[in-house]
């Protein structure tokens, strides 16, 4: 069990990690003129329990960062501007405010009093942005490592009024289907197919939105997700097309999460928010000071977050420690995350499982 607030734990000490991921992501881009930034996180995460039961998906953790810190470094160098929309656990997020603050990024949040759905939050953050702008989106819960200000571009060269983001899935029951004609031009949206398998064109969660299509909605009573809104727009002979988007990884599920973290040990984003171990085994990666008995095992690829303990006949394989978590004596990790500030009894074997 957790002896404090993972989310208290996790904003409190990953800050200059996002500075880093930030310096890294940004590197010589200009924000888009003319586009600002919204990521969805009102969601309650239901799919997600019980990790969201005092956590709010987005900020659960990614490499010991909450996965939103992931998406606004991402967007930051691509977009004026940008906000988040809040529901469950809206208390959460504040201290984003002083945190994006300090490190420059415009910001803003947005509470809504209700949810309305994917694209209902589009309109209610809409008046939080710029009515004249395009509003690149993406979800709460999604990793992405993606080109935005390519995206953007893509958008604006196309005349599009509705660019979606695609990406192959094995299978599309899971999300929204495409059915793409010529020039990436959206024909159909099928939201979670049954027995679809294999497709090349879900929906990851990524749009381009005109302020024409905010328009065309503005007036209409939510819930709206963005299968209604295609299914209008198409039918209207707007202007939708698709774009590709490089690396995307869903973490809508406590397994999913487990994935994205164990293929993130190996990732070429490890270096940006983690340095390797001049003292223990050359797998390890620490986030700062951590207290680890000389005895440790440690196989594959092990992160350290800052101030995790690791006592006596501890052994660590393939695993993530959050900051502030304690592995008791003789407890095994595998293949396995341990969420900040958690606890792991002696001699317990976790496995194959976000912890908590």
């Amino acid at each position: 069990m957790s002896t404090s607030d993972p989310s208290d734990i996790t904003l409190t000490w990953s800050r200059p990690v996002l500075q880093r991921v930030l310096d890294a992501r940004r590197g010589t881009l200009e924000p888009a003129r003319g586009a600002v930034g919204l990521i969805l996180c009102a969601g309650s995460g239901q799919r997600m329990a019980p990790l969201t039961d005092k956590v709010p998906k987005p900020i659960l953790p990614v490499l010991n960062c909450p996965l939103l810190w992931w998406s606004l470094a991402q967007m930051s160098g691509a977009v004026e501007r940008i906000c988040i929309n809040t529901h469950y656990l809206h208390s959460a997020f504040e201290p984003l405010k002083a945190i994006t603050r300090e490190l420059g990024i415009p910001f803003s949040i947005a509470l809504e009093t209700e949810l309305t759905g994917p694209f209902g939050g589009v309109l209610a953050c809409f008046g939080s942005l710029a009515p004249t702008h395009d509003v690149l989106v993406c979800a709460g819960d999604g990793y992405y490592n993606a080109d935005f200000a390519n995206l953007l571009d893509t958008h604006c060269a196309n005349g599009a009024d509705l660019t979606i983001g695609i990406t192959p899935v094995l299978d599309g029951s899971r999300y929204g289907v495409l059915t793409i004609g010529a020039d990436n031009r959206v024909l159909q949206m099928r939201e979670k197919p049954p027995y679809s398998g294999p497709t090349t064109d879900a929906s990851c969660g990524v749009y381009v939105v005109s302020p024409k299509v905010i328009a065309r909605f503005a007036d209409c009573r939510p819930p709206l997700d963005w299968v209604d809104v295609v299914q209008v727009l198409v039918a209207d002979d707007y202007d939708v097309r698709a774009a590709r988007i490089n690396t995307w990884h869903d973490a809508g599920t406590p397994k999913d999460l487990l994935a994205l973290n164990l293929a993130m040990l190996t990732d070429e984003m490890l270096p940006m928010v983690a340095c390797r171990s001049k003292t223990f085994s050359p797998s390890v990666w620490i986030q700062g000071e951590a207290s680890v008995s000389p005895d440790t095992q440690f196989e594959e690829a092990v992160l350290l977050g800052c101030g995790a303990i690791v006592e006596s006949g501890a052994s660590l394989y393939n695993a993530i420690i959050g900051a502030g978590a304690c592995i008791r004596s003789g407890a095994k990790i595998a293949n396995a995350v341990v969420m900040p500030g958690a606890h792991v009894p002696m001699q317990t074997f976790v496995s194959n499982i976000v912890w908590s």
